[in-house]
């Protein structure tokens, strides 16, 4: 610190005579004010070697320093570009202390060291140095004001002062600047500063600091703000730690100089990584790993570059100084050769090729061969292969778990189809119709149910019911003794014959015209009905009127599409005006050809697909709106 402060010396006087004199008196060059580090002022030998060790910088006579200069001189001593100058008790005398006088002010012709011209024949003196004026016998003499820096033919009439002082016109006398820093004021207003003195600033507020101040009051010395690296104690600007630029004081830092970082004892140290741009050096101070967003190491991890270089300026990043292969170097940037350029120097000039091109003249051509259509094959055909051994796979895994299905359902319909022993199937049913006189129906043989009859009397009685109605299958028995007494005559209007009309339940309402159930009354069908779809195995009249359902024989998966005829739907979901009634979805609802059965089948609106599978589909029984 100390060879910086002391480069900021103010070395006002033109030369000085004396060894080892730092600072020698404006007044005279014999005169040292200061002496340099190590030596102390001395009345004899003018600079000796002091006795104080280690030395100390010091500005002798200062009773308050601020680093570089004298903030305030001690007593008897004023204060002269930042050093402190002797007030003399005596007239006419240059003093090396207050009360000590050195040489009298006078000259002894133009031999004299003050005189500045002399006349030609240099026997007298015609102008005597700054600071100094002729007296009555021409001979040069401090000027009576002793802040007069030129007074002249007659050292008793001031003409101009010294720095720091300003003239009064009306009585032609020196007065000091308001500020102790300031080298020239105003005249009318010494509180305006003109100009500082060298060591000096303005700041903010017009006001000559010492350079150790940022800002300042009036007293040059009195800081108000520091400048960065320093800190503030009461008035004075003090230096924070080594390689610190913001702190509390001498033992707290708050920021180091780039290039450093605080470690766990507040200290700045030299930072691990310490490169521009540079977030993270894992393994070596001088080898980045991890650059900041934006930029990307350079081929020795050296530097963090733009991303088109492969080095760059250490200074800049995005000043390139190589270029990867494949780009070239222009204007510190790099840029992308040719299509098939492997190396060149400019876009149009190439070095060398890439494979799967030719260079001829400093240009890339494009082979054209078979390579790439024999590489698209080498990779469909595996890819293709693939594909199809996947097809395979699920095509076996869908048969067989469709056989399985199958299987089971075989096994379930094999149960439920069971035809108890005492029951038998008459393959003979009678069928009345029209024609056929009421009374002259022949007795039919007696039909009986299982022993879970069926109630579907009420699909008959509710026509206009849409909930299916749950049938089992039902039989015949070729045999009248084999009949089940205890078994309620089943609903008016199912096509078995009875062996006693009069044993119908007069309370249930006659059935939908158009079945093959007998009935009292021929004029009861219906002449508007629609003969059923061409196929069906129930006999009709001329009238429409069904005349049976082939001996009502099971449907199962094996007769279905015997039995069940295909009905195509219009548009409307309906065929030939008559609307479906109840649809049993699962797929099926957008398939214009279904397979339906008049509504008084007992397998009518049946959804029966879990137990039908025709040719690997599920089927499901439709009923027609008046379709009877």
């Amino acid at each position: 610190m100390i060879p910086l402060a002391l480069g900021f010396l103010i070395i006002l006087s033109s030369s000085c005579s004396i060894d080892n004199c730092e600072f020698c008196s404006p007044k005279s060059s014999q005169i040292c004010l200061n002496c340099n580090l190590g030596y102390i002022r001395d009345e004899f030998e003018g600079c000796r070697i002091s006795d104080i060790n280690p030395a100390e910088f010091r500005i002798e006579n200062c009773e308050v320093l601020s680093e570089t200069t004298c903030a305030k001189c001690s007593e008897g001593y004023i204060l002269l570009s930042g050093r402190c100058d002797p007030i003399c008790e005596s007239e006419n005398c240059l003093c090396f202390s207050p009360e000590t006088c050195l040489h009298i002010e006078r000259s002894l012709g133009c031999g004299d060291s003050y005189c500045k011209l002399c006349d030609e024949n240099a026997l007298q003196c015609t102008q005597c140095d700054q600071g100094f004026g002729l007296d009555y016998d021409n001979y040069c003499v401090l000027c009576e004001d002793q802040n007069c820096k030129d007074c002249g033919t007659d050292y008793q009439v001031c003409n101009s002062c010294f720095d720091g002082y300003y003239y009064f016109e009306e009585d032609k006398t020196c007065y000091q600047c308001y500020s102790d820093g300031c080298a020239t004021c105003d005249s009318n207003d010494p509180s305006i500063c003109n100009a500082c003195y060298e060591g000096y600033h303005f700041d903010s507020n017009s006001y000559c600091c010492n350079n150790s101040c940022l800002t300042c009051f009036y007293d040059s010395s009195n800081c108000q703000e520091c400048p960065e690296g320093m800190y503030l104690d009461y008035i004075y600007c003090y230096y924070c730690p080594d390689n610190c630029i913001s702190c509390e004081d001498q033992n707290y830092c708050n920021k180091c100089e780039e290039g450093y970082e605080l470690n766990d004892n507040n200290e700045c140290v030299e930072l691990w990584c310490n490169l521009r741009d540079c977030i993270t050096c894992e393994y070596f101070k001088d080898q980045c790993t991890e650059c900041i967003s934006g930029m990307y190491i350079d081929a020795y991890f050296t530097n963090c570059c733009g991303m088109s270089c492969r080095t760059c300026s250490s200074d800049d990043g995005f000043v390139c100084l190589t270029c990867y292969e494949g780009t070239y170097l222009d204007d510190e940037d790099c840029y992308d050769c040719q299509e098939g350029c492997e190396s060149c120097d400019s876009e149009y000039n190439c070095f060398s090729c890439r494979d799967g091109y030719s260079f001829s003249d400093g240009e890339c051509t494009k082979n054209h061969s078979k390579s790439d259509s024999s590489l698209a094959v080498k990779i469909a055909v595996p890819i293709s292969l693939v594909a199809l051994v996947i097809i395979i796979i699920l095509t076996i895994l869908c048969i067989r778990r469709k056989r399985l299905r199958l299987h089971k359902l075989q096994k379930k319909m094999d149960k439920t189809q069971t035809i108890p022993s005492d029951v038998h199937v008459n393959s003979n049913p009678i069928v009345i119709t029209p024609n056929q006189p009421i009374n002259n129906v022949p007795q039919p043989v007696p039909i009986t149910y299982s022993q879970a009859p069926i109630s579907s009397y009420q699909q008959y009685a509710y026509p206009n019911n849409p909930a299916p109605a749950t049938f089992s299958p039902v039989y015949q028995y070729n045999n009248p003794s084999q009949a089940n007494p205890n078994i309620q005559n089943p609903p008016v209007g199912y096509s078995q014959p009875y062996n006693n009309p009069s044993q119908a339940n007069p309370n249930i309402q006659n059935p939908p015209v158009g079945y093959s159930q007998p009935y009292n009354n021929p004029s009861q069908v219906n002449p508007n009905i629609q003969n059923p779809p061409v196929g069906y195995s129930q006999p009709y009249n001329n009238n429409g009127i069904t005349q049976g359902y082939n001996g009502l024989t099971v449907i199962d998966h094996l007769n279905f599409t015997t039995l069940v005829q295909v009905v195509q739907l219009d548009s409307e979901r309906a065929y030939n005006g008559i609307k479906l009634c109840m649809v049993c979805n699962e797929k099926f609802d957008m398939n214009p050809d279904i397979r339906a059965l008049p509504c008084g089948h007992p397998y009518h609106g049946k959804c029966i697909y879990n137990h039908m599978v025709v040719g690997g589909r599920k089927q499901c029984l439709h009923c027609l709106r008046q379709y009877a």
